[in-house]
């Protein structure tokens, strides 16, 4: 899976936000603003990952258990497809 084309992932201020370019406003239902933990998971997206290379990179980086790491994925993925972010590969 991975994030569809037309987005940009821009820090602005001390926030991350998911920006529409290339003609794609009407494929976006709100302006999605991600953490610094969204983000680091949004680069992985930006090229193909699966949900298990997600929860590896996530227990990697921040040290926590693969149960929370799964948890973490499982509910931004689950954001990513209510904004219709999120390609399925």
């Amino acid at each position: 899976m991975y994030i569809k084309s037309g987005f940009l992932l821009k820090k602005i201020a001390d926030e991350y936000t998911a920006i529409p370019y290339d003609g794609n406003y009407e494929n976006i239902s709100a302006v999605v603003s991600l953490n610094d933990t969204g983000a680091y998971l949004w680069r992985y997206l930006e090229e193909d990952s699966s949900e298990q290379e997600l929860v590896s990179a996530l227990t990697e980086e921040y040290g926590i258990d693969t149960s929370l790491a799964k948890e973490a994925v499982s509910v931004f993925l689950e954001m990513l497809r209510e904004h219709n972010l999120l390609e399925e590969s």
